[in-house]
């Protein structure tokens, strides 16, 4: 199955203004093939429940209109979420931080788990009409919530969202969220896409960031993302969006009894086991991990 990752800032006070519904939007994304989304500036998730999707959800605090960072997957597309709110046995909360900052969710395709889904906005803060924060130190700020989703669970990682400043690389300080670092990558570093106009302006910046586990990233069959890919997205935000395709059927052999078999993500099993005609089938394909990291060898993931 292909997982089709998009990341877009919605920009909610700009839907009011352009009469973009939810609606329209769910449209214009499912058009895309998008079936799970990291959604920086989003409406509530009332919308995104009635149109069928499945919604992890971080509000803004006293935002009026409700909005918030949201991940939102198409369940009627076989993708599903379940929410990450608190870690270590619910004795550190998410997003205490900056409320809205961080929304994070373990993603599953057909009921297996394939990554965990950081969403991210950082936002300038403002104090009488002043800036008074700047997104780098913020992003410092928020770096333990994502040490400790990731720390605990341990597994394949999509980080995406609106971090509000130019980067040309994967930020450094995610590299030390955990013993040995995460590896991630940035899919889009060499396309450097312009993801961002200010309604009244005509400077485009790269604000806009989606970051995969290297396990990931050997998947990604394609990608398109920022005003050059999508010249009508400011019809619909002041953001232009990431679009990625990540083929998880890459981690998948064919028994000789023609049944698809896929380990689970994270899992390195040199083999595994048909429930159809329960013949061992190996593993060969080299993108599908260490096969020295042997967890089930013969189960069915």
């Amino acid at each position: 199955m292909k997982i089709k990752v998009l990341v877009n800032n919605l920009d909610w006070r700009a839907w009011m203004d352009l009469g973009v519904s939810v609606e329209d939007w769910v449209a214009w994304a499912k058009s895309l093939g998008a079936n799970l989304m990291i959604l920086p500036e989003a409406a509530g998730p009332e919308a995104f429940v009635a149109s069928g999707m499945k919604v992890a959800f971080s509000a803004y605090p006293k935002a009026a209109s409700g909005w918030g960072t949201a991940i939102v997957a198409d369940a009627r597309a076989g993708v599903d979420i379940r929410p990450i709110t608190n870690v270590k046995n619910g004795s550190y909360a998410i997003d205490e931080q900056f409320p809205g900052t961080v929304v994070a969710a373990d993603a599953f395709i057909e009921g297996n788990f394939f990554a965990t889904i950081i969403g991210l906005h950082i936002k300038y803060r403002k104090t009488g009409g002043k800036i008074t924060s700047d997104p780098a130190r913020d992003l410092l700020t928020i770096l333990p919530d994502i040490q400790a989703i990731h720390e605990e669970r341990n597994a394949p990682l999509i980080i995406g969202g609106d971090l509000n400043f130019p980067l040309s690389d994967v930020p450094y300080c995610f590299k030390k969220t955990a013993p040995g670092g995460i590896e991630l990558v940035d899919p889009f570093a060499q396309l450097n896409p312009k993801t961002f106009r200010q309604r009244h302006g005509r400077e485009l910046w790269k604000l806009d960031y989606a970051y995969l586990s290297k396990d990931l990233a050997s998947k990604v069959t394609a990608r398109r993302g920022g005003i050059g890919d999508f010249p009508d997205a400011f019809s619909r935000s002041d953001h232009a969006p990431l679009l990625l395709e990540i083929d998880m059927d890459l981690d998948s052999v064919t028994c000789a009894c023609g049944a698809k078999l896929r380990r689970a993500a994270g899992n390195y099993a040199t083999s595994i086991r048909c429930p159809r005609c329960q013949r061992i089938t190996p593993y060969e394909c080299p993108q599908l991990g260490d096969p020295s990291k042997v967890l089930n060898p013969t189960t069915n993931n």
